[in-house]
């Protein structure tokens, strides 16, 4: 489980503001391998989480690997485009790659502007019982997510996960080092009234 995510849910969202249903349908959006479901499941108890990736390893697509894994209950293997409007009370995006980074092919412009597409449409989606959780590794990429969302949406945020572990750096990353870490900034926002 992803803990400081968990801690990060259990401290900071707004109960009282956002009223989903007890065991909410969540959309994962870039779920990779979906190593934050435990954590989704412990803070939603009998939730149900879809996860959209267009992302691939060798052994396939990461959403289709998290649902073999038990970690997501239906894979989507593509662009979130296709199925935000799938009638989901949450939506999650941990970790987005919103950033390029001098000398690292991880994050391409492509990949920059599928995420800034998703959070636009999610603007139409979201509604005042409806939420987006958001968690970045660092400041500068929270602010992206943030321009993305633009304005229109009530927005709980961004605050500094003081739960935060550091992250496990591969080569190329080094830049995220310095105060920077695991679910490092979290944002929550839904549809205005």
């Amino acid at each position: 489980m992803a803990e400081s995510f968990y801690k990060a849910l259990e401290s900071y969202f707004p109960t009282n503001e956002i009223a989903l249903p007890r065991s909410p349908s969540i959309l994962n959006i870039g779920c990779g391998l979906s190593r934050e479901s435990g954590a989704l499941r412990q803070y939603f108890p009998g939730c149900r989480i879809t996860g959209a990736d267009s992302g691939s390893n060798a052994k396939g697509n990461l959403a289709v690997q998290a649902h073999r894994e038990g970690l997501i209950d239906t894979p989507y293997e593509g662009n979130a485009l296709a199925v935000l409007y799938g009638g989901f009370d949450a939506f999650v995006a941990r970790h987005p790659n919103v950033q390029m980074t001098p000398g690292s092919d991880y994050v391409t412009e492509q990949t920059v502007e599928a995420w800034r597409e998703v959070f636009g449409a999610l603007k139409g989606v979201l509604t005042p019982n409806k939420c987006l959780i958001v968690t970045t590794t660092n400041k500068p990429e929270m602010s992206s997510v943030q321009g993305f969302l633009g304005k229109g949406l009530r927005i709980w945020g961004p605050r500094k996960n003081e739960y935060s572990t550091p992250l496990n750096l591969a080569p190329g990353w080094k830049y995220l080092e310095k105060g920077n870490g695991q679910d490092h900034h979290i944002l929550f926002a839904s549809g205005k009234y």
